[in-house]
């Protein structure tokens, strides 16, 4: 169900007694007794019936009692009475999309497009009906969506960074199947280069939006355009120079470029500002491995395993996830000279393995040669 914007649109009205009535209704409807408050609201209306606000009233309480067709009856009163008034407009065509009328829904939305384009109320709801489309993964009403609250305010970022947030986020073609990011390397990079173009539409009318900057990053990096992504991580950090995920993505990032003193200084600033973070901690590990010194990447998972027992399987399945890579090293530190660091070796292979062969490194390494033969015999 579409999440009503004017729903404590409730308005008490001027005469004396209709006022205490319409006041009895809101005290009900507040309390979640709707039948007793549309009674409320009813008879006000019987008092008052020449008032658009009365005939909301009880349209709303028509809504919270999922009877819809009733509630369309009493907003085209109000209509009748004000159809100036944006916010009645609005509430009709949310109606119109609970019942899927979504035809006459639209062409209420693209009448009010045009007569009330610099309309903030408006902006918000075509953005919000847009994330309730994108979560509902139908991406191609999303787009419509974003693009409609663009329309109308072309000057407002935010338009722009949801519209590229739903391009990356495509998952594929079907909108059943949803993933991080599109499939196939062509399509995604189709669709990074469609986002990387709504998302410079962000900054040209704000330099100063954080989202857009750190949203061009992200991009860059992932198409391994490190270069690109070190200028719009700069940007980010201009803007926001404590953000943990900038600071955090800009070492991985110079990390990828081979500045390791740089990747190194960007994350003991982000370790230092946010000490009970795991971020930075996951990271770290991380830049250790890929420099190859894996005694420190276990210190450092060690670490995490004390102090954040929550986070635990998060480090198995990390371990899980890069087996193939992780294994052979893993096996070597079985036998390492720090106890901590053997037993933690263990340990995680026994997790992610489901084995133990104590710490005979031949038979792990046996295990998992044949191992791998069944994999290949599978595929």
């Amino acid at each position: 169900m579409i999440r009503l914007i004017i729903c404590s649109f409730i308005v008490v009205c001027s005469c004396a007694t209709t006022k205490d009535i319409n006041q009895q209704g809101i005290t009900l409807a507040n309390e979640k007794k709707y039948p007793q408050a549309l009674q409320k609201f009813l008879k006000a209306h019987e008092q008052q019936p020449d008032r658009f606000e009365t005939c909301l009233n009880v349209a709303q309480m028509y809504i919270m009692l999922q009877d819809t067709k009733q509630a369309i009856v009493y907003i085209d009163k109000a209509l009748d009475l004000n159809a100036q008034l944006l916010d009645i407009h609005l509430l009709k065509m949310q109606v119109l999309f609970i019942q899927g009328e979504k035809v006459r829904a639209i062409e209420i939305l693209d009448t009010l497009a045009k007569k009330h384009r610099d309309s903030p109320r408006l902006y918000t709801l075509l953005l919000s009906m847009g994330d309730e489309a994108l979560k509902q993964k139908k991406w191609k009403d999303s787009y419509k969506w974003y693009q409609k609250a663009i329309d109308i305010n072309p000057q407002q970022s935010k338009g722009y960074i949801a519209l590229s947030r739903a391009l990356i986020f495509k998952g594929s073609d079907s909108e059943e199947s949803y993933g991080n990011f599109v499939t196939s390397i062509d399509s995604r990079n189709e669709q990074f280069n469609k986002a990387k173009s709504t998302l410079r539409k962000a900054v040209y009318v704000n330099n100063d939006d954080f989202d857009a900057h750190l949203m061009l990053a992200m991009i860059a990096m992932q198409m391994k355009d490190y270069s690109e992504a070190q200028i719009e991580f700069a940007e980010a950090l201009r803007v926001e120079p404590n953000n943990i995920i900038a600071l955090t993505s800009n070492s991985f990032n110079e990390n990828q470029m081979g500045n390791i003193s740089k990747s190194m200084e960007y994350l003991k600033r982000a370790k230092q500002l946010y000490p009970e973070r795991v971020e930075p901690l996951f990271l770290e590990a991380t830049l250790f491995i890929q420099q190859s010194e894996f005694s420190q990447a276990v210190l450092v998972y060690i670490g995490i395993w004390t102090k954040h027992p929550r986070l635990r399987n998060n480090v198995v399945q990390n371990f899980q996830v890069n087996m193939s890579s992780y294994f052979p090293w893993i096996v070597e530190l079985l036998n390492h000279s720090n106890q901590k660091i053997a037993n933690f070796s263990l340990d995680i292979l026994k997790e992610i393995t489901k084995q133990d062969f104590a710490r005979d490194t031949t038979k792990w390494q046996v295990w998992y040669k044949e191992k791998g033969k069944y994999e290949n015999q599978k595929n």
